[in-house]
């Protein structure tokens, strides 16, 4: 891995140190930092580990994304194969183990797209697995959904409406003079290779997200600088494995319906932490009292629909200004 000397990163609304290059995201010039990042050859994994929680990458629970143990007062995370990534009790500090031969950008990808929301989720902020567009003046959407329910491939084709892109897979969420304000980690997607050439025709430059995957890291254009958004609607993306319809559903949720569906996709380090699920519950609470609306979103997964879906997207929203229900 290529180490330099140091450099000061804003990912979500924080402040990283990081000896390990991270070129996704943009430099800052503040002097206070909340995270402290280095590195540490290791050459392999130490296996006297007490995990006591396991994330697995399959419904059948036979393979492991990620394993987590407390050590010496923080955490231990594991990625099998990959990498070790050690944190203090609060993750203010931040310390990677690499396996051998483990590229930069796999270093990279699992401390953005999964170390850090979880890090921030275990401090009490609302991190949900989710992609968001600004549609309008300050009027963003966003939409939840587990891997591979296709959010980042809808965010990215908001493009064909003007749209800003703001995120594609984590959104932070918090709560301002009373709106709900959506925050991305960095600009830019991660789109497998047959949704990278059916958005982008003309050809787009991208980068490898990790050595394990033919996933391509995108930079949006049509990207919003500031990264942040007051949302006006949350639509949940309903696992694609379970429909075959060829229809395009958008229905209500009640917030009880809601908050379920938004603490089961959200990131957080410690599973059986109460005070970090406490702190996580409070965001929630305030984020329903705001009045977003909220809804479960069901489509078909052709490429030849996305135009159908953003326009049933779009007269959503509509009709939540006008007040006039949607066709």
């Amino acid at each position: 891995m290529n180490d330099y000397s140091g450099q000061i990163y804003r990912a979500f609304d924080v402040a990283i140190k990081s000896t390990i290059e991270l070129p996704e995201l943009e430099p800052s010039t503040v002097q206070k930092v909340d995270i402290i990042l280095t590195s540490m050859a290791g050459g392999g994994l130490n296996e006297d580990v007490n995990w006591f929680h396991h994330w697995y990458s399959d419904d059948l629970k036979t393979e492991i994304a990620i394993s987590i143990a407390r050590e010496s007062g923080g955490y231990r995370l594991r990625f099998p194969t990959l990498a070790d990534f050690i944190l203090s009790p609060k993750g203010e500090t931040v310390v990677c183990e690499p396996c051998v031969g483990v590229s930069a950008e796999t270093i990279r990808h699992l401390f953005l797209d999964q170390v850090l929301p979880r890090i921030l989720g275990q401090r009490g902020d609302l991190l949900l697995h989710a992609g968001s567009v600004e549609i309008g003046e300050n009027s963003g959407i966003a939409f939840a959904g587990d891997s591979g329910c296709g959010k980042s491939t809808l965010a990215s084709s908001f493009q064909d409406e003007n749209a800003q892109f703001i995120a594609d897979d984590c959104l932070k969420l918090k709560v301002v003079d009373g709106s709900l304000i959506g925050v991305s980690a960095y600009c830019g997607s991660r789109l497998w290779e047959d949704s990278i050439e059916e958005l982008y025709p003309a050809g787009v430059s991208s980068s490898p997200v990790s050595h394990y995957s033919t996933k391509r890291r995108v930079s949006q254009e049509h990207r919003k600088s500031s990264g942040e958004t007051v949302l006006k609607a949350i639509f949940f993306l309903e696992d694609p494995q379970l429909s075959h319809t060829d229809e395009i559903q958008i229905e209500s949720l009640p917030g009880a319906d809601a908050i379920m569906k938004l603490i089961k996709r959200s990131f957080l380090l410690d599973v059986v932490n109460v005070d970090s699920a406490a702190r996580q519950f409070d965001v929630i609470g305030k984020l329903i009292a705001t009045g977003p609306l909220f809804f479960s979103l069901q489509y078909p997964h052709k490429y030849s629909r996305l135009k159908d879906v953003r326009q049933a997207i779009m007269s959503t929203v509509l009709s939540l200004e006008s007040g006039r229900p949607a066709a």
